[in-house]
């Protein structure tokens, strides 16, 4: 932790694969910025941060990290605590979260716990202080919620992979989009809308149907056959709007395939096509992040030339710079991540009135808990 009016967090790669990165950061400032109206001066109060880091230990001796940020009349928010006018309410709503990448194969069981309140192995909520049963977000932001675990390209021709996929069950592409519809289904609330930014990942199945690459892929031809006839159906619509100078239709075959599984999900998901654009509050959400501008790979550093804030995932090293923010992922280990990993579970916050935060797990947990006191009761014939 450093003291610099200027907000920014980088993520330190652990060398110890199960062990997340560390993170510097710096504070922000608690005093109005005072300077001489020049070229240096101008641009350092755009910088400058009235706000400050929260740090606290429980008693493993883990740390949990999360910035506060004042608006011009000094108010700010802390989870669901705000404070103004020396007055502290507790119970608000968060506007946004954005979650760290997905990849619903690869769930955390713990972290899923602390963030949902429930894992993917039984399904049944048992945790009601989680991320969002405290914080009740009114925007979910997915990215990558696909992995494309049996159909992965890397692993074309790798037979010792496929055997893998099969002997632990996990061979299925139906299945793997199963389970991402019913992973959306189950953390939606009644007044809360799920955003999925599409990303690499989520893209992935169509390539996998373009290439026709499930034809060799036994337990997925079925499926496999459905999912291209879906993208030629595309492909139609799409010829026929440019040449005939009408608004190319969106799609996304991901979409299209889990909402033929789960019609229920309706306007509770709203899907941010990859290429598009979804703001909140003037801050884009709708952005992956593997994608940077006039065809370049996206870099936080090149996003943040932009000057859009933005909110991201698809790097799993969470990071603050400038006006972007980056999510983590929410498991350290993908199996092709190894040797020194900047990787953290790690999630954006987006509150009302449009600062954001970082909050951080660790080993399952996303804040202290509240220690529990035993006293011994009182004996009867005292």
């Amino acid at each position: 932790m450093f003291p610099h009016a200027k907000r920014q967090l980088k993520s330190v790669p652990s060398t110890d694969p199960n062990v997340q990165a560390h993170q510097v950061m710096t504070s922000g400032a608690v005093t109005r910025p005072k300077v001489i109206p020049r070229k240096a001066g101008v641009k350092s109060i755009f910088h400058q941060v009235v706000g400050a880091t929260v740090v606290q230990f429980d008693d493993e001796g883990d740390v949990f990290c999360r910035q506060i940020s004042a608006s011009d009349d000094g108010s700010f928010y802390d989870l669901d605590a705000r404070v103004a006018n020396g007055e502290v309410t507790t119970g608000h709503r968060v506007r946004a979260i954005t979650f760290a990448d997905i990849h619903v194969r690869k769930l955390d069981p713990a972290n899923t716990m602390a963030t949902f309140g429930w894992d993917m192995r039984g399904n049944v909520a048992k945790y009601r202080n989680s991320v969002v049963d405290v914080l009740n977000p009114e925007h979910m932001i997915y990215h990558d919620i696909f992995d494309n675990e049996p159909g992965n390209h890397h692993h074309v021709g790798d037979n010792a992979y496929s055997y893998e996929m099969a002997i632990r069950g996990r061979d299925s592409v139906e299945c793997e989009v199963l389970q991402c519809g019913d992973f959306l289904l189950r953390t939606l609330g009644e007044d809360r809308l799920g955003i999925v930014a599409e990303g690499n990942h989520d893209l992935a199945l169509e390539k996998y149907a373009r290439e026709g690459r499930y034809r060799n892929h036994g337990i997925n031809v079925r499926f496999g056959l459905q999912l291209e006839d879906a993208y030629l159906g595309h492909v139609e619509a799409r010829s026929h709007a440019l040449d005939n100078e009408l608004p190319v239709p969106r799609f996304s075959l991901l979409e299209h395939a889990v909402r033929l599984k789960y019609p229920q999900l309706g306007d509770k998901i709203e899907w941010c096509h990859d290429g598009y654009s979804r703001l909140i509050d003037g801050i884009e959400v709708g952005n992956h992040g593997f994608r940077g501008a006039n065809g370049a790979k996206g870099t936080v550093a090149g996003f943040a030339r932009m000057g859009r804030k933005m909110t991201i995932g698809d790097k799993h090293s969470p990071e603050i710079n400038e006006g972007v923010y980056v999510s983590g992922a929410m498991n350290l280990r993908h199996g092709y991540n190894k040797g020194p990993s900047g990787w953290a579970v790690s999630h954006v916050i987006q509150y009302a009135d449009g600062k954001r935060a970082l909050i951080t797990l660790q080993k399952g947990k996303w804040r202290p808990e509240k220690p529990v006191i035993r006293m011994p009761a009182p004996s009867l014939a005292a």
